[in-house]
């Protein structure tokens, strides 16, 4: 049986929305629809919040979540590097015996995981031995990157994918995708070669009905906006 480390990341500062990871939304802080999700994942064996904020800790352990240690202050900066601040996290819970197999990333400013998907992300990794999977949404066609430029030092354009024609049908582009940040799931050994990415990169599409990343206002109110909705669909977040 392959162990799933549930990790999510928490920090409590945050310039675009201030606290926003302990803001209610709804009758719950932001970070419990996370926290719900990966304890209603019935592949995650243990859940871990790594944050720097008493409060946001404290909310962690009222969903049941034990937080055996606060993360130090210099991981805790605008500037630190997430897979930093995973390796130190790893490191310390294999101090204290418990050894992953995987691990997967929620973050808690995506809180719109319908009931089961992690676990869908979990079963598409493993059935195709990939070493690493990202929740994914499409892009809009008019956004494809087949469709886009860059200029170079002589001031001309470049299609971004490096081809030198343009397609020019709508209907021949090929379908794109890009991470919507809710679910990161990858092998553990991959910390060791500093990174989360294996070779065997897959994806899973997300419900983009209900798709947001709260980084801004602007996305908070989307959250408010969608709550009811993803609500609906999702009771047992109530």
């Amino acid at each position: 049986m392959k162990r799933v480390l549930g990790y999510i990341p928490a920090r409590g500062g945050s310039k675009g929305v201030p606290g926003k990871n302990k803001k209610m939304l709804g009758e719950r802080p932001l970070i419990g629809y996370t926290i719900l999700a990966a304890q209603q994942s019935a592949c995650i064996a243990e859940c871990f919040v790594s944050t720097d904020d008493d409060e946001i800790a404290s909310i962690a352990k009222s969903y049941g979540i034990e937080v055996p240690r606060m993360r130090p202050a210099h991981l805790a900066l605008d500037s630190t590097p997430m897979l930093d601040v995973m390796q130190d996290d790893i490191a310390f819970l294999a101090s204290l015996g418990k050894e992953f197999d995987y691990v997967a990333i929620l973050q808690p400013t995506n809180p719109f995981r319908s009931v089961g998907f992690i676990d869908a992300c979990f079963e598409k990794l493993t059935e195709l031995d990939a070493d690493t999977l990202v929740s994914t949404t499409e892009v809009p066609q008019k956004y494809n990157p087949h469709w886009v430029f860059e200029q170079n030092q002589d001031g001309y354009l470049n299609i971004s994918t490096g081809e030198e024609k343009i397609i020019t049908r709508r209907q021949l582009l090929p379908v794109t995708y890009i991470r919507d940040g809710s679910v990161y799931i990858f092998k553990t050994s991959l910390l060791q070669e500093n990174t989360f990415y294996g070779p065997k990169l897959v994806g899973y599409p997300i419900n983009q009905e209900v798709l947001v990343n709260v980084d801004t206002p602007e996305d908070w109110q989307m959250a408010v906006e969608l709550l009811d909705s993803f609500l609906a669909a999702n009771p047992e977040y109530k």
